[in-house]
Parts: C-alpha cells; sequence; structure tokens
C-alpha cells in the first residue's frame, strides 16, 4: 500500500471517532510515555529511561516483584534522531535505543507475565507499540530519520506476532496521527517553521490522538485475528507499506529480528529462555525460518545505511564519553529518554479518559 501527502492530510482532517470504553476493573495497564500530569486517579508513577539498558531491565524486575498481573502494555514514549550522533550510555545511537531496541526489550521481557495473565485470568493482554503513518515513506537507503526508526516498530511487531500467533497475547502497532506534542520542540530553522504551520492547519490535539491508541488497545474485539501483527489506522487495521509487505521487505525483518534478538541477550540473559519458547519458524509460515543462535558476535554492517549509522554509534561512543543529557530533556515526558516515566494503572472503571496522553 502506498499513501500520498494528500492522504495524510485528509486522514487528519477527519473527524475522530470517540474513543471505546471497557471496563478494566482490577487489571493492570502500563504506558510508557504518559504525561506527567493525569486524570486518572489510580495511576502509579514509576521512572524508566529507555536510553538505559539497566533502567528497562530494573523496572521489568520491579513488575514481576510487584503486579500480579499485567494487561496492557501501551509503548507510546519515543524520541527524535537528532542533526548529529547522539549516543546513550550503552554506545547506541539515542533514538535507535529508545524508540527500537529498549521497547523491544520491555515487550519482550514482560511478555511471560502477560501470558500468565491471560492464562490465569482468561483474558487477552495486548501490546501496543505506537508507530506512525510516515513509515510509509522508509526506504532501505535512507539514513537514520524517523520513518526508518518507525517501520522498524512496525517489522518487530509483524515479527513478534508471526511468533506468538499460538499464544493468548495480541501484539499490535497503532498510528496516532500527527498531534499537538512537545515530541518535535528540538526543531529549528525551516523544519521548525513547517512543523508551526502543520500544527496550525491539521494537527489533531493529544487527546484524539490518543483514541487511536485506546482503540489498539481494547477495541476490534470482532476482529483480534487481524489484530495480531496488525498496522492500525483511524481505528481500523490497515495494510502497512508495500516495503513492508515485499519479499524484500520480509528478508530484512527476519534479519533484523536475528540482530535484534542477539544484542538484546546480551543486555538480558533473561531474554535467552523467552525467545527459544518461540517456534523454530513463524507459526503459519511454510518455509522454514531458523530462530537466531544466541550470540555475542557484532556485525559492522547491515543492508541499510540507517542502522550502520545506529551501529556506528555503538561503535565509537565509548559511554564514558557520553555527556549527560541536559535537564531540559527530564522534563517533557516525550521528549526524553531520560526518566520516561511509565504509568502502571490499576483502572476500575474506563481506561479513555480526557488527557490522557
Amino acid at each position: 500500500m502506498k499513501i500520498s501527502p494528500w492522504n495524510i492530510i485528509s486522514s487528519q482532517l477527519a473527524q475522530t471517532p470517540q474513543v471505546p470504553r471497557e471496563d478494566l476493573s482490577g487489571q493492570t495497564v502500563i504506558v510508557v510515555g504518559i504525561a506527567r500530569e493525569t486524570k486518572c486517579e489510580t495511576a502509579e508513577m514509576w521512572l524508566l529511561d529507555l536510553g538505559s539498558f539497566d533502567s528497562v531491565n530494573a523496572f521489568v524486575d520491579r513488575a514481576e516483584s510487584e503486579l500480579p498481573r499485567v494487561d496492557l502494555l501501551i509503548e507510546n514514549a519515543g524520541v527524535l534522531p537528532t542533526e548529529t550522533l547522539d549516543g546513550t550510555q550503552d554506545g547506541w545511537e539515542t533514538a535507535f535505543q529508545v524508540n527500537n531496541l529498549s521497547t523491544s526489550l520491555l515487550a519482550l521481557l514482560l511478555l511471560p507475565r502477560m501470558i500468565k495473565t491471560a492464562q490465569e485470568f482468561n483474558t487477552k493482554p495486548r501490546i501496543v507499540v505506537v508507530s506512525s503513518e510516515v513509515h510509509y515513506f522508509a526506504k532501505l537507503q535512507d539514513k537514520l530519520h524517523t520513518h526508518v526508526l518507525l517501520v522498524l516498530n512496525v517489522l518487530f511487531v509483524r515479527s513478534l506476532a508471526e511468533r506468538i500467533k499460538d499464544k493468548p497475547v495480541i501484539v499490535d502497532t497503532v498510528n496516532p496521527g500527527y498531534c499537538l506534542s512537545n515530541l518535535r520542540k528540538g526543531l529549528r530553522g525551516f523544519r521548525a517553521a513547517m512543523d508551526w504551520m502543520m500544527e496550525k492547519l491539521i494537527a489533531r490535539t493529544s487527546e484524539e490522538g490518543a483514541r487511536q491508541v485506546v482503540w489498539a488497545a481494547i477495541g476490534g474485539k470482532d476482529k483480534e485475528d487481524k489484530l495480531r501483527g496488525g498496522y492500525i489506522s483511524q481505528m481500523d487495521v490497515q495494510e502497512p507499506s508495500d516495503f513492508v509487505l515485499s519479499t524484500v521487505g520480509k528478508t530484512f525483518q527476519e534479519k533484523i529480528w536475528v540482530g535484534m534478538i542477539s544484542e538484546l541477550c546480551a543486555v538480558n540473559p533473561k531474554l535467552e529462555p523467552i525467545v527459544k519458547e518461540f517456534p523454530s519458524k513463524p507459526v503459519g509460515e511454510t518455509g522454514a525460518v531458523k530462530e537466531p543462535e544466541v550470540t555475542r558476535t557484532r556485525k559492522t554492517s547491515t543492508t541499510s545505511p540507517a542502522l550502520d549509522e545506529a551501529m556506528k554509534a555503538r561503535s565509537t561512543v565509548a559511554p564514558d564519553k557520553v555527556e549527560p543529557q541536559s535537564e531540559d530533556r527530564k522534563v517533557d515526558v516525550v521528549d526524553k529518554p531520560e526518566e520516561t516515566p511509565a504509568a502502571v494503572e490499576t483502572v476500575e472503571s474506563k481506561v479513555a479518559q480526557e488527557g490522557q496522553e
């Protein structure tokens, strides 16, 4: 499927339906990347720094010890790539680690608890990864731009969904649309001027964007099979980009999965038994796809300049050389990997609330 800028504009200007509602009494919802101010009175604020693998591991350890169940995991946090090579304490390019590596690590480590939740409480937990319609414009030859990072999220969701088709957990990815937020506050010059103009003309409110995320989390009960690995936009399952569906895209998807699993198993050995539970080939596929052997060998190049750029950060930015994130990046939930809060909500009545994002 291909889309044009006009398709994006028309969808932005279309009326956003009201959010679906469901009683989630007694359930636990983890929302990563929520505003510090929320009207949900049952929410607890936990700190999670997606720019640090240690922080992700510590968050999961706390969740396993304190949360008897995890029903929904909504991964909404993200940052924009910077013009310069910006590395984390772990040595990866910041946006790549925050938007992709840590996001994937969190989902994989919480997966066993969500499967256990489904078995003990007869529910169907969901993992929702926020992406965007700009993934339609991603190309392998692109450098590390937002649309490349977002297509990687789409590919991760599809890879994971293929491997857990026989599990009572649904994983999908959602496009909230172009929304008013502080995500782009670091833009300067012409890009900042264009963003200001687009916000005035077509941007949704963050609450309207949040409706799409809520739908991905609790909507579509009549099409749950389509939700598995599905790309959701306009509160419906849509066809992803032609690249994602192409032979080249599927091959690239497997390469990304193999490389990512290898890296993340090195980050947290607890991941090894989790991925070993996956079938030796994606469920439903006829051709065998060998799961990666857990290895510590680090590749130096890929088929994508974008990932080569992220690996360059990995090889050239030593952890003790990385400057601490400036204080202003600790202020806003959306714009920072530093101390990104994750709200753990035991929702007593309705998941949809004004100002949820």
